[in-house]
């Protein structure tokens, strides 16, 4: 749509520029005022054109933004479902390690136990 308007959009002219233009269009023009009026149309055309297309180019732009954002709350998603995860992981760890250093308690209470010292022959 932007590649549209910008094949299609005049010139935007300076005052001098639209000055010039016209002056040049009367010096040639059988009629003056006519040369005038076709000039500050023909730059009022172009000025259009040209802010329909700074206003296809800003419609764009917000899509674009609103696209970005999109995309930017999805990993802000995936980075707390990620910090969750890392979370949970974290608290089974703990819970495993719990339970190991239990394990291992329970078998140093078994090995001091008198009846597992005389069956290994320790006792």
């Amino acid at each position: 749509m932007i590649a549209e308007y910008s094949q299609t959009a005049g010139e935007v002219q300076t005052k001098k520029e639209l000055l010039d233009a016209i002056e040049f269009a009367q010096r040639h023009a059988d009629n003056p005022f006519e040369a005038l009026v076709h000039e500050l149309y023909r730059s009022y055309k172009g000025t259009k054109r040209s802010l329909i297309k700074v206003k296809a180019e800003k419609v764009f732009l917000a899509e674009e933004i609103t696209s970005l954002q999109v995309e930017l709350d999805m990993v802000k998603l995936q980075k707390d479902e990620v910090e969750r995860s890392r979370k949970q992981l974290w608290v089974e760890l703990e819970e495993q390690k719990a339970r190991y250093a239990k394990i291992q308690g329970l078998l140093s209470t078994i090995k001091e136990h008198p009846t597992f010292r005389q069956l290994t022959g320790h006792g």
